[in-house]
C-alpha cells in the first residue's frame, strides 16, 4: 500500500514539472483607477472607483477621517479637512511588490499586498471649495396688505450662486405669523432668516451679512447654514384696491345656480368664501342667490323657474392696507350692480338678472313635409326620407325634430293605412300620422321544375310518355312555390334518339318549360345481321383506346363520346383515354356544350379575365354555359377554367343543362340524378371534395343525353 502511494506522489510531481509556464497565474502590472474628488458639502459617492487600466476588480472601498469610516447618507465632506480613500482590489492574476504599480487619478499610491490575489490602496484628499465671507441679501419691502412669505423666493442673495434664502419666519409682538397672512399697516415685524450653502460652498465664521444695506443681528454660521434676525416695519399708508370686475353665469330655466364668480384683477381684496350665519345651501364661495319673484332665498340645488326674476349678491373683504375705490366703479357682467354696500373692510354687491321667459311646453307635432314615398308593397319597410317633423310648443314656437319613433317599425301589411309618428321631450309624448298605401305584390310565373320524376322513365321506341307519378312545381316572383297539373308534354311517340321530354306550363301570358330525362330503346327485332342480346356497341366503331376495355361499365359512354357528332371528347393521347384523370371546369363546360350540339353563344365577349382567347377550345363553351345559367364564375371577373371539377360540380352542371330546376346546389341535383338512374353503379360519391374522373363525366353525359 505504501509503495503504491509513493508511486502516485512521484507521478504527480513529474506531472507538475511538465506543466508549461503559461498555466501559472500571470503577474499584475500597471493598475490605474479614477475617483471623484471630494467637494465641501457633498456626501461620499456611492459610485465605485473606475478601473482605467489593469485586470483587476474593485472588491471594496470607503472614505475615512481620523480613522473613522464615513456614511454615504449622513456624513458630508468639510472644507479644508483631509480624508483617506481606502480601496481593496482583487484579480485572477498575481500581485507582487516587484511587478505591481498602482495609481489613483494619475498619482502613484501606497499599496499593501494582502495576498497573491488582493491588494489594498490608500490615498489622501484635502477637501476644497469656496468660502463665503461677505453676503448682500435683498428682501422686498413689507408693504401693508401684501402677504408674508416663508419661501426661499422671497429673498435674493446678490453676487453669488453658492447660497440661497431657504426660509423666513415672521413674528409680531412675539407671536409667530401664519403663512400667507398680510402685513398690517405700521407694525414692526421680526424676521428670522435662514440661508443654505450649496455643494462646494461654505459660510465663513465669522460671516458678514448686509440686508437691504443694513446689518442684521444674531448672525450665526455653521458652515452649511447661516441665520440672522432683523426688524421690518410695514408701510402705514393704505392703498386703493381694484374695482370689482366680476362675471356670473346668467340663470337658465331648469338649471341650478352658479356656485362661483369670475374675478378679473382683484388686487387688494378677496371673496368671503364662507359665512358664519348663512347655511351652505344658500351661500357658497362668496355668492348668494335670491328669487325676486317668490321673495325667498334660493338654494344651490334648486332649479331656476321660467317667469321668475333672480338676483345674486357677491361678498368681498379688503386685505390689510387697502381701502375700497369709488362705488360707481364696480361692475358685474359689465354693468353697474343694483346696489353697493361697503361697510368697513366688507363689500356686498347685488346684481339683478332679467326675468326668465315663461317655460314652454310641448303641445303637439305636425308633419310639415310628407315623406317622398307613400306607396308600398306588403313586406316592405316605411321610408322616412324627405319627411320633416315639427314640434309645436305652448308659446307658439315650432322646432324641427328628428328623435321620433315610427309605428309600425317592421314590415308593412295591407291593413296599414298610416304610419304613426311619436315624439317625447322627456315629459310629454305627442303623436301624428302620415298616410300610406300598402298593396300585395302581383306574383308572376317564373319557372317550373320536375320535383318528383315519373314512375316510368324507360321506354321502347314508339311508346308514349307516361306522366304518372310526376310532380311539377311552379316558382313565382314572390318566391312562393306550388304544384301544378295543367302542363303539357311534347311528343306523341318517343324515338330512340329522345333523351328527354319537354314539360310546358302556361299561366296568363307566361309559358315556361322543364326537361324530364327518359331512356328510349329500339324495338327488339331479332333478324339476322343485326345486334344480338348482350351487344351494346356497333362493331364498326372500333375502340381506339388501350386503357378502355369492353368489360368496363363506362365503355359504351367512352365510345359514344368519341364518335358523337360533334365529338364530345377524344383521348388524352391518341391511344389513351385517361378514364381516371381529372376534369377541369373548362373541360366540363366544353363536354356539355359539345353534347348539346355546340350551340352558338349570344355574346362573343367574355367578362372573365382568365377566359380571353377566342381561339381557345373552351372559349365559346364557357360563354354559352354562363349565359344558360349552367355555370358561374368563381368570382365576378374569373371563371378559373383550370380548376379541377368535383362530382358535385358535374352533377349540378348536368342538372342545370337539363333544365330540371334552377334552385339548390348539388344536393338537389344529386336527388334528381339518383331518381333518373344516372348514378347507378358509379363508385365515386357526389360531394364537393370528390374529384370527378373523365370516365365518370362521359358516363353521366351518356346516360342523360346519349343513351
Amino acid at each position: 500500500m505504501k509503495k503504491q502511494l509513493l508511486c502516485m506522489l512521484l507521478a504527480l510531481a513529474l506531472l507538475c514539472a511538465l506543466l508549461p509556464a503559461a498555466a501559472l497565474a500571470a503577474p499584475v502590472g500597471l493598475v490605474k483607477l479614477s475617483v471623484d474628488v471630494p467637494m465641501a458639502g457633498q456626501t461620499p459617492s456611492e459610485v465605485a472607483p473606475a478601473v482605467i487600466a489593469g485586470d483587476v476588480h474593485v472588491y471594496a472601498y470607503d472614505w475615512r477621517c481620523d480613522g473613522e469610516k464615513l456614511s454615504n447618507y449622513f456624513d458630508k465632506f468639510e472644507l479644508g479637512k483631509t480624508y483617506t480613500l481606502v480601496i481593496v482590489l482583487s484579480s485572477s492574476g498575481e500581485f507582487s511588490a516587484q511587478s505591481t504599480a498602482t495609481y489613483i487619478n494619475e498619482l502613484g499610491t501606497a499599496n499593501e499586498i494582502i495576498d497573491a490575489h488582493s491588494i489594498r490602496l490608500r490615498r489622501d484628499f484635502t477637501v476644497t471649495g469656496v468660502m463665503l465671507n461677505d453676503l448682500d441679501v435683498t428682501l422686498p419691502p413689507a408693504t401693508a396688505g401684501t402677504k408674508l412669505s416663508k419661501v426661499a423666493e422671497y429673498g435674493v442673495i446678490e453676487g453669488t450662486e453658492g447660497a440661497v434664502v431657504q426660509a423666513i419666519f415672521w413674528r409680531l409682538n412675539g407671536e409667530e405669523q401664519r403663512v400667507n397672512t398680510f402685513f398690517k399697516a405700521g407694525e414692526t415685524y421680526e424676521a428670522f432668516v435662514r440661508l443654505y450653502a450649496l455643494d462646494g460652498y461654505r459660510f465663513a465664521d465669522p460671516l458678514r451679512v448686509r440686508v437691504n444695506g443694513e446689518t442684521p443681528y444674531e448672525i450665526v454660521s455653521t458652515g452649511e447654514y447661516a441665520t440672522f434676525r432683523l426688524e421690518v416695519t410695514s408701510t402705514a399708508q393704505a392703498k386703493t384696491a381694484d374695482a370689482v370686475n366680476a362675471t356670473v353665469d346668467a340663470p337658465k330655466t331648469g338649471e341650478t345656480p352658479a356656485e362661483s364668480a369670475g374675478i378679473f384683477g382683484g388686487g387688494g381684496f378677496g371673496m368671503v368664501n364662507s359665512s358664519d350665519t348663512v347655511p351652505w345651501d344658500y351661500y357658497r364661495n362668496g355668492l348668494a342667490w335670491y328669487d325676486e319673484t317668490a321673495q325667498a332665498p334660493l338654494r344651490f340645488d334648486e332649479a331656476f323657474q321660467g317667469g321668475h326674476s333672480y338676483s345674486v349678491s357677491l361678498h368681498f373683504k379688503l386685505y390689510d392696507g387697502y381701502e375700497w375705490p369709488e362705488p360707481s366703479l364696480h361692475r358685474i357682467n359689465g354693468k353697474a350692480p343694483a346696489s353697493v354696500d361697503a361697510q368697513g373692510d366688507r363689500l356686498t354687491l347685488r346684481y339683478t338678472f332679467p326675468a326668465l321667459p315663461e317655460a314652454k311646453t310641448l303641445t303637439s307635432i305636425k308633419i310639415q313635409t310628407p315623406p317622398v314615398r307613400t306607396e308600398y308593397l306588403v313586406g316592405e319597410l316605411f321610408d322616412k326620407t324627405g319627411m320633416v317633423v315639427l314640434a309645436v310648443y305652448s308659446d307658439g314656437s315650432e322646432e324641427a325634430v328628428t328623435g321620433y319613433t315610427l309605428s309600425p317599425a317592421g314590415a308593412l301589411s295591407e291593413s296599414d293605412k298610416a304610419v304613426t309618428v311619436s315624439y317625447s321631450d322627456g315629459t310629454v309624448t305627442v303623436t301624428e300620422t302620415t298616410p300610406i298605401a300598402v298593396t300585395a305584390p302581383k306574383k308572376t310565373l317564373v319557372s317550373i321544375a320536375v320535383t318528383t320524376p315519373p314512375a316510368k322513365t324507360q321506354y321502347t321506341a314508339g311508346q308514349s310518355f307516361d306522366p304518372a307519378g310526376m310532380v311539377v312545381t311552379a316558382t313565382y316572383s314572390d318566391q312562393s312555390t306550388a304544384a301544378v297539373t295543367g302542363y303539357t308534354v311534347t311528343g306523341a311517340a318517343l324515338a330512340e334518339s329522345d333523351g328527354f321530354v319537354t314539360v310546358s306550363y302556361t299561366e296568363g301570358t307566361v309559358t315556361v318549360t322543364a326537361l324530364q330525362p327518359v331512356t328510349v330503346q329500339a324495338k327488339e327485332e331479332k333478324t339476322d345481321g343485326e345486334k344480338k342480346d348482350g351487344e351494346k356497341t356497333d362493331p364498326k366503331k372500333a375502340n381506339p383506346f388501350a386503357d378502355v376495355n369492353e368489360t368496363d361499365d363506362y365503355y359504351d359512354a367512352v365510345i359514344w363520346a368519341y364518335y358523337a357528332e360533334p365529338q364530345v371528347t377524344n383521348g388524352i393521347t391518341a391511344t389513351q383515354f385517361g378514364p381516371n384523370s381529372t376534369v377541369t371546369r373548362g373541360q366540363a363546360a366544353t363536354f356539355l356544350w359539345r353534347a348539346m350540339g355546340c350551340p352558338e353563344p349570344k355574346s362573343s365577349v367574355s367578362k372573365f379575365e382568365d377566359v380571353q382567347d377566342p381561339n381557345y377550345y373552351y372559349y365559346k363553351a364557357v360563354l354559352w354555359a354562363v349565359e344558360q345559367g349552367i355555370a358561374k364564375g368563381t368570382d365576378e371577373t374569373h371563371f378559373t377554367p383550370e380548376q379541377t371539377c368535383s362530382t358535385a360540380h358535374i352533377v349540378t352542371f348536368l342538372y342545370r343543362t337539363m333544365g330540371i330546376g334552377a334552385d339548390g346546389w348539388y344536393e338537389v341535383a344529386e336527388a334528381w340524378a339518383q331518381g333518373a338512374g344516372l348514378l347507378k353503379g358509379m363508385s365515386a360519391a357526389v360531394a364537393p371534395g370528390v374529384d370527378c374522373p373523365r370516365a365518370g363525366v362521359v358516363q353521366l353525359l351518356y346516360r342523360a343525353l346519349g343513351a
